[in-house]
């Protein structure tokens, strides 16, 4: 997908990653990342989101959870990390970068929520009073009062495999009534995931029935009297969704895959930012016109 794209914008990763392959000084199955044209590309990302006073809060999942990369990014001005489970949250913390927000995809599970309260999470993202009432427990224990972010979910909202949650906005009044008795809560604001993505017919991004979710979410806390700290709205964060982010209501984008110039539109059109990373491997062996490579490298949303 992002292979011509990257011969024409980028072809210094291209020839310096064969070279060090050649020399044996890069295995098969490794991601090659252009460290220079990726804090060029996280640069422009920070300062577009400061004009427009939009928080961002970065994503490492696509680069392999990289603490030193993430270490450079609070260096650079980013304000922390977004981390989808809590495996992912103690790379983060051995590697002394602040917890932005924790539990999107994979909420933390019981035993390992002290941990990361006693380090100091911003925010969880919960998509279940069970959840909920765990994190209570363990902040009335320490003595703080933890922030989280609601996910929530609509009738006709996307969702990837594996990744089905939230909470449902029919049930959305009845989950705020009942965390009033958890005193060591504080409702922040709402999430959900995707709420941007590529449109192949009108060939650009545009705002998911998931984003529409979180607006409708925000509205409803705001009636029940909650304070919106935050309208979290992630998904294909870069310069130019950034201006989407801002125009609408959101307040949070959190870059991944835009950190690397390879978001879908990337692959479609030039944007600000430049391909900074590659998958290098090399052919085993063929068999009946087919050539096979060591390792699987992608997952499968990864572009």
């Amino acid at each position: 997908m992002f292979i011509d794209v990257l011969k024409r914008r980028n072809p210094e990763l291209i020839r310096h990653s064969v070279d060090l392959h050649a020399q044996g000084l890069l295995e098969p199955d490794t991601f090659v990342i252009d460290m220079d044209v990726l804090r060029a590309n996280a640069k422009m990302i920070l300062d577009k989101s400061q004009e427009l006073s939009i928080d961002l809060f970065f994503m490492m999942k696509q680069l392999g959870r990289n603490p030193l990369i993430a270490t450079e990014l609070v260096d650079m001005g980013y304000k922390g990390a977004v981390v989808v489970d809590w495996r992912e949250a103690q790379v983060m913390m051995d590697a002394n970068v602040p917890l932005c927000n924790v539990g999107h995809l994979v909420q933390t599970p019981k035993h390992q929520l002290r941990t990361l309260m006693d380090y100091g999470t911003e925010f969880f993202t919960v998509y279940s009073i069970e959840k909920l009432r765990e994190i209570n427990d363990v902040a009335k224990e320490i003595g703080i009062t933890q922030r989280v972010l609601i996910k929530v979910s609509g009738e006709n909202d996307i969702f990837y495999s594996g990744q089905e949650s939230g909470i449902e906005m029919k049930n959305l009044e009845r989950f705020i009534d009942d965390c009033e008795s958890l005193s060591h809560i504080q409702i922040a604001g709402a999430t959900a995931f995707p709420c941007f993505l590529y449109n192949d017919e009108s060939q650009k991004v545009e705002p998911t029935s998931n984003y529409y979710s979180v607006i409708r979410a925000t509205q409803i806390l705001q009636n029940k009297g909650i304070t919106v700290e935050q309208v979290n709205v992630p998904s294909t964060t870069c310069v130019s969704t950034l201006e989407l982010i801002a125009q609408g209501r959101g307040t949070v984008g959190e870059p991944g895959h835009g950190l690397t110039g390879t978001t879908p539109t990337h692959a479609i059109r030039d944007l600000e930012e430049r391909p900074a990373v590659l998958y290098l491997s090399e052919v085993s062996h063929n068999f009946k016109d087919k050539g096979f490579a060591y390792g699987g490298g992608h997952y499968r949303r990864s572009h």
